[in-house]
């Protein structure tokens, strides 16, 4: 039978069609039927074949290619269900094209049955291929459920091909990476890793692959859209039979943070506990040393630069820097910071005098109001600061700070409540320090005068008489009394007596040199204690405050009151070793006291007369 050149025309159109289909080349057009009536059953049959092939089989050749590659997980009957089908009809179609083939060159008829054989391996495929919509239905569904799992875990799915040098991430990788979804090589996901940890990740994966060792490893990243640092988790397998890298990742940030939190806070509360016990154990000498102690410790906890006390004078007007601590290369600046008035800095005199927390995040954005603080800070080479008042009994004493000199510093709001509990420990500390001093205080100080009393006297002068034996070192004393003090009583009253005694004791401290000790001997007797100076230079400071007492005069209660004193000095050059102690030094300076008085007052007395003997 011979066919229409139009008909062969066609049949060459379908086998070229089916060639390419098994070739696998894309872009394949579809036939369109023809309505020819004159077109024989079987070539129209052949069209409408060729069009249903060219429409389901590409579609189920990328489909089997990526089942067979492994890329759709299908437990293995399963797999093996969808490609039967699938090689069956391909066998088919290679058969069919050689017969179409030798129907268009119009050697023998298209055999029907063929078609209809050809027809079945195509519908057992056709069902297989609904099979696989109704995995990739299912697939759809199974990614769908991976992704909000990836989101709420925030994890992500990975896979490295070290053959071909590929990564493939979930859409939960890509989200942890701060990256458009874009191909993942190696280095390119190593190039997120922290360059102090690059090299464990890649140590790790390669011990994975070539060594069997297992995959378990936290690192840290930085986020390529927003340079944020995360904490992340990652495990792994190694497929050796496919050479694939199976893993997932998760971001642990927040429970790293968390767990970097208590610590923070253990160590902290190690630290105070420390700190506490050492205040608790100081003895009043070593409390300064203590103070350094917690500078050096609380500076370095909390990683700044420089850390430092301020004590406030007793009217508030003034601030001494009394310790300070600098890490390694910042300049100290406690030379610098000694009795400063605090209103030469008022923007911050002002907060602190109200107790509050002074927080300088950016010192060169202050405000124009506090340009002296502004002037200073910078000469400091400060760029954030921290100071927490430090208060007793409602009223602020001090201001323990930090400076960040090397960087900006950002303080969170519970770094600065560990810092207010620090603060407080140094507050406790001053506290407990105050009251001792004033219990000492109290023990050899006159409560009337605030000189040293005679317990004092008599606890430091016998080493000093022992240093001279040692060294001969002078020591000499000059006792004083004020002439006619019962009149002032008698005449004025109890009141005006203490009056007197006051301002006599304001007198000597005005007039004795800064190491000198004066005390309150008793009633109206008053002694100074010179080390280091004879008998000669104490007469003639003697004779300074004699003067300066008879020239001035004490305004009380409305009047003029006006004293002058006696005196007697002795120094430990006029007693043998056997003789001399504070007894007979003492002694002898009294006896010289009351020559003065015998003598007509207003005087000095120092040297012996016929009477009196030394040896």
């Amino acid at each position: 039978m011979t066919r229409p050149a139009n008909e062969r025309q066609i049949i060459r159109a379908c086998n070229e069609s089916l060639q390419a289909l098994l070739c696998a080349s894309v872009n394949i057009s579809i036939l369109d039927l023809s309505t020819d009536e004159n077109v024989s059953p079987d070539t129209r049959a052949l069209l409408e074949t060729t069009q249903l092939l060219i429409q389901g089989y590409a579609e189920a050749t990328d489909f089997i290619g990526a089942l067979a590659k492994g890329n759709i997980n299908v437990e293995p009957p399963r797999k093996n269900h969808l490609i039967a089908p699938y090689k069956e009809l391909h066998a088919s179609l290679q058969s069919l094209v050689w017969q179409i083939q030798q129907v268009a060159d119009g050697n023998y008829n298209l055999r029907i049955d063929f078609l209809g054989r050809v027809s079945d391996s195509f519908n057992r495929m056709v069902a297989a291929l609904a099979d696989k919509r109704r995995i990739e239905a299912e697939l759809s569904l199974s990614e769908a459920r991976s992704l909000r799992a990836e989101t709420v875990a925030k994890a992500g799915h990975w896979e490295w091909h070290p053959d071909e040098g590929t990564i493939y991430g979930s859409p939960g990788v890509y989200k942890i990476f701060g990256m458009e979804n874009q191909p993942l090589t190696l280095d390119s996901t190593l190039d997120v890793v922290l360059p102090e940890e690059r090299s464990r990740v890649y140590h790790a994966l390669r011990q994975l692959v070539e060594g069997d060792e297992p995959y378990d490893i936290e690192f840290r990243i930085t986020r390529r859209i927003d340079g944020q640092i995360l904490d992340v988790h990652s495990i792994a397998e190694y497929d050796r039979a496919r050479r694939i890298v199976f893993g997932i990742i998760q971001d642990i940030s927040a429970r790293k943070c968390a767990e970097r939190a208590l610590d923070y806070q253990h160590r902290f509360q190690k630290m105070i506990a420390e700190i506490s016990s050492d205040f608790i154990n100081a003895d009043h000498d070593d409390l300064d040393a203590r103070i350094d102690k917690m500078l050096q410790s609380t500076g370095a906890f909390f990683q700044v630069d420089r850390a430092y006390l301020f004590q406030f004078s007793a009217d508030g007007k003034y601030m001494n820097n009394t310790h300070e601590w600098v890490s390694a290369g910042i300049d100290p600046e406690i030379g610098y910071m000694q009795n400063l008035p605090l209103d030469s800095f008022p923007w911050w005199a002002n907060q602190v005098r109200e107790n509050k927390n002074v927080y300088i995040p950016d010192v060169s954005r202050l405000p124009p109001e506090a340009a002296a603080e502004k002037e200073e800070f910078q000469r400091q080479g400060i760029q954030t600061i921290l100071c927490v008042p430090i208060s007793r009994e409602n009223k602020v004493i001090g201001i323990f700070g930090f400076d960040s000199v090397r960087a900006k510093r950002v303080w969170e709001d519970d770094q600065v409540f560990f810092f207010k509990v620090a603060a407080n420990t140094v507050s406790n500390a001053l506290l407990k320090h105050k009251l001792e001093q004033e219990l000492i205080e109290s023990a050899v100080t006159d409560q009337l005068t605030g000189l040293f009393n005679r317990r004092y006297l008599h606890t430091h002068l016998p080493p000093l008489l022992e240093e001279y034996k040692r060294t001969k070192k002078p020591v000499a004393v000059a006792f004083f009394d004020i002439d006619h003090f019962k009149k002032f009583n008698d005449t004025y009253g109890h009141l005006a007596g203490d009056f007197i005694l006051q301002q006599f004791a304001q007198l000597l401290k005005e007039n004795i040199r800064p190491f000198d000790i004066a005390c309150r001997y008793g009633g109206e007797e008053f002694l100074v204690l010179a080390n280091g100076a004879g008998g000669t230079v104490v007469s003639t400071i003697a004779e300074r405050i004699l003067e300066k007492a008879r020239t001035r005069y004490f305004e009380f209660d409305g009047k003029r009151l006006h004293l002058t004193l006696s005196c007697g000095v002795a120094d430990c050059t006029e007693f043998g070793e056997q003789a001399l102690n504070a007894e007979t030094l003492i002694d002898t300076a009294d006896r010289r006291l009351y020559r003065a008085k015998e003598g007509g007052r207003d005087r000095c007395v120092y040297g012996d007369d016929a009477s009196e003997g030394n040896e």
